[in-house]
């Protein structure tokens, strides 16, 4: 009897001297972060080095204030609403001495909202492919990304996009994408990112001729894929000009330009996209007319073509407004014109299934008409006739006054001498004539 007292005495002491030595206590956090968000869960573990874990009270302490006392379970998880950033440690207190020793020092940061993801992106080496990133603010382990194509709720998965790594892929369809992030037991989710837009618009011509014409109307449309369920503001840039539009853009009086589109959403801004080559080709249609006036009873032809000298099919003359020929010819003749042919004439002709119409030119038709006497000339003849009449009877006074015959033909002397002076006249007027 004795010898059993004196073994169970022996062993108590061995256990109050192994007891009353200092034991190592360590303070863990699970998971292992020093950074923690509103809501999220963690683990404090004051483990003892010494004994059993029954062996041990357990207390936790805040800035060394204790907040947990007495606890049996070394393992203390609380949720970071409760708890505030400070600096933690715990207590093993032996529960047969009653003695206790103090664990190392954890620095703990709880931030009081909800993380948001950030997506960016960053170049990319694959042509055609948008790489996006997705990370969160302050930046901390532990996170697992997921990735959103659109308005879908789902994730996507590897068939629409690439995945590089956990926060990294590649998408080379243009959508709407976002991303968020979870991590822990259980689960703690960031808000999602905003809406990247990954889109590239393309500019198209709004018909379907190849060729747009100077001074033509057209009409050019901003394309998209993706985001077709989503309301868009337009912009088109045409030679560094920036302006508001629709998703239309009608272009008056089409010049050689480029042109240049985005759009925009409560989701965000696409990209510009290519420049658009507008290359306005000039082909105006002419009409080939006289320039001057044209002599009645002149053939006239007048021919429709274009600057280039290229001819046009289906042509429509016209004189005055009103239709005088319409077939398949290119050029319209008149064989005589008449004073009834004067008029402004145009044309009109098919180009590329577009018609063209020339300017309006005059035709002026000058008339052929009998020549008549000049009333300049009547004067004269009247004072022709009045002096012959005056000069006649001084010669025949002249001629018989002259005259000296005894037998009484002083008359017919006379008329001798009228006839040689009106005789000598003209032979006098050439011998003038010739000096």
């Amino acid at each position: 009897m004795e010898q059993t007292l004196l073994w169970v005495l022996g062993l108590f002491s061995l256990n109050l001297l192994f007891y009353c030595g200092q034991a190592e206590v360590v303070l863990t956090v699970e998971p292992n972060w020093s950074v923690f968000f509103h809501g999220e869960s963690v683990t404090l573990i004051c483990d003892v080095k010494e004994g059993q874990e029954t062996d041990w009270w357990y207390l936790f302490n805040r800035d060394g204030q204790r907040f947990i006392v007495y606890s049996s379970n070394k393992k203390y998880q609380i949720y970071t609403q409760y708890i505030q950033t400070g600096h933690y440690s715990c207590t093993g207190r032996n529960k047969l001495s009653s003695n206790q020793e103090e664990s190392n020092m954890v620095h703990l940061t709880v931030l009081v909202y909800t993380p948001k993801a950030l997506i960016l992106e960053v170049n990319s080496s694959t042509v055609g492919a948008v790489m996006l990133t997705c990370s969160v603010s302050p930046s901390t382990p532990g996170w697992e990304y997921s990735w959103y194509s659109g308005t879908n709720t789902q994730p996507l998965t590897a068939g629409g996009a690439i995945f590089h790594s956990n926060d990294r892929i590649s998408v080379s369809q243009d959508g709407l994408y976002r991303c968020a992030g979870g991590r822990g037991t259980p689960r703690y989710y960031t808000e999602h990112s905003d809406t990247f837009v990954a889109i590239t618009p393309v500019v198209k011509l709004n018909h379907n001729w190849p060729e747009v014409f100077y001074g033509e109307e057209t009409r050019l449309t901003c394309e998209m894929k993706g985001g077709e369920n989503i309301v868009w503001e337009y912009e088109w840039m045409k030679q560094q000009v920036v302006l508001p539009d629709k998703k239309e853009h009608v272009v008056v009086h089409a010049t050689t330009s480029d042109y240049m589109c985005r759009a925009e959403s409560t989701y965000g801004q696409t990209r510009w996209s290519k420049a658009f080559r507008l290359t306005v080709i000039v082909k105006d249609i002419l009409l080939e007319s006289p320039t001057h006036p044209v002599t009645e009873g002149a053939a006239v032809t007048l021919r429709c073509k274009l600057k280039t000298g290229n001819f046009v099919a289906n042509v429509v003359f016209y004189k005055n407004d009103k239709v005088v020929q319409n077939d398949t010819r290119w050029t319209l003749t008149i064989p005589a014109v008449s004073e009834s042919h004067e008029g402004f004439y145009r044309c009109e002709g098919k180009y590329s299934q577009r018609t063209l119409t020339s300017l309006q030119s005059w035709i002026s038709v000058k008339s052929l008409s009998k020549p008549e006497s000049s009333p300049g000339h009547l004067p004269l003849i009247v004072g022709l006739v009045c002096g012959v009449l005056v000069i006649i009877p001084l010669l025949l006074f002249f001629c018989y006054r002259k005259s000296k015959d005894p037998n009484g033909n002083k008359l017919v002397k006379a008329l001798h001498c009228f006839i040689s002076i009106i005789t000598a006249i003209p032979n006098t007027a050439a011998d003038i004539y010739i000096l």
